[in-house]
């Protein structure tokens, strides 16, 4: 069974970098809602309930991404994401969300977001587009997740644009759509009870929030040019101390390229190295070019199935000559054949709240 999971450009293996205080709400409120202990709910995730219980403490990448999955798999609660406290008050949004509210402008915001999202540890890579009258303000894991995580980190995400858009007076007037890349799950009310005046639509090809192209140039009335610059010298400094694994690059690679570029001599050829030279530095970090992409395809597969694609759909996409290869890969991934797995899904995934 796949069992791996990796770090973006930027993520060192054994860095402590994510403040367990972005954490800790999250893990508090669906321990009470589950009736569970904080030891069942982070089972797995290789986090104790002692480190969270230091506020000043930290976890890894792989943490943290162990985190979110563990917590999509054990949380009944309907819009989960909606929920987590720190993401409900932007002002918890550490140096990013300073720096966000200290901006001149809401463009300069955001431009800084796309640079510096990283140093609180945001599970999602942010990339601002103009096109015409709009601007478009997307969102990509850094990981392949599970479907159930996937929307958990998308909807936590919607959580804190709605705290931005208070915490930034007047920007909430400039959102025009949210643009998500998933079905509309069962709770999909909520999405529309936390922006009653935008329009959202379901199963797009990305994850945005859509504005309207004056919004770049509205000042921020929190703007304060001393504090502002100090804080952005602050994040530069810890993003200097992140340094890449050679396993983050090759994830990073997977992210771009797509299934088609899935293989290891576009990999080695991509990091401008030969496969033996990037075996070696794989072997170092205890993982292979074989483990990765397999849980890439692994992941793929799943978020393929909560599309609602067939086997035969999926094994194309990923490259299979035919849905039985396909079917014997996925049997390898997860200890069932996929019939098996979308069987004993208690709620479809596109659908589960």
């Amino acid at each position: 069974m796949i069992d791996s999971i990796g770090y973006n450009r930027g993520q060192n293996r054994g860095m402590a970098y994510v403040p367990v205080r972005f954490l800790k709400p999250l893990m508090e409120l669906v321990a009470r809602e589950e009736d569970r202990s904080p030891s069942a709910i982070l089972r797995g995730t290789g986090i104790s309930p002692k480190i969270l219980r230091d506020t000043g403490s930290a976890v890894t990448f792989d943490q943290q991404v162990r985190f979110y999955e563990r917590i999509a798999k054990v949380s009944t609660m309907a819009g989960t994401g909606f929920r987590s406290p720190s993401a409900q008050n932007f002002p918890d949004q550490g140096m990013m969300g300073a720096l966000m509210v200290l901006a001149p402008t809401v463009g300069d915001a955001f431009h800084k977001l796309e640079q510096y999202a990283d140093v609180v540890g945001a599970m999602v890579a942010y990339h601002m587009q103009k096109q015409g009258n709009r601007v478009y303000l997307g969102t990509r894991d850094k990981i392949l997740l599970s479907p159930a995580a996937h929307r958990l980190v998308a909807e936590e995400n919607l959580a804190v644009w709605k705290g931005a858009a208070i915490a930034i007076p007047g920007l909430e007037g400039f959102l025009e759509e949210i643009h998500l890349d998933y079905p509309e799950p069962r709770h999909g009310t909520l999405y529309h009870e936390l922006f009653p005046e935008v329009t959202i639509r379901f199963g797009q090809s990305r994850v945005a929030a859509i504005l309207s192209a004056g919004v770049l140039a509205h000042p921020v009335r929190t703007h304060n040019p001393d504090a502002f610059l100090k804080i952005e010298a602050a994040c530069r400094e810890q993003l200097a101390r992140m340094r890449p694994t050679m396993k983050g690059l090759v994830e990073q690679y997977l992210a771009e390229s797509g299934p088609a570029g899935w293989h290891a001599n576009a990999i080695a050829d991509d990091l401008g190295m030969s496969q033996k030279m990037l075996s070696r530095r794989l072997r170092t970090e205890a993982t292979s070019t074989k483990q990765i992409v397999e849980t890439w395809k692994y992941r793929f597969a799943l978020t393929l199935m909560d599309q609602g694609k067939d086997d035969r759909e999926i094994a194309s996409q990923l490259d299979y000559a035919n849905r039985s290869s396909f079917a014997r890969a996925f049997r390898n991934w997860s200890g069932e054949t996929p019939a098996s797995y979308r069987r004993n899904s208690v709620t479809p995934r596109r659908s589960a709240g």
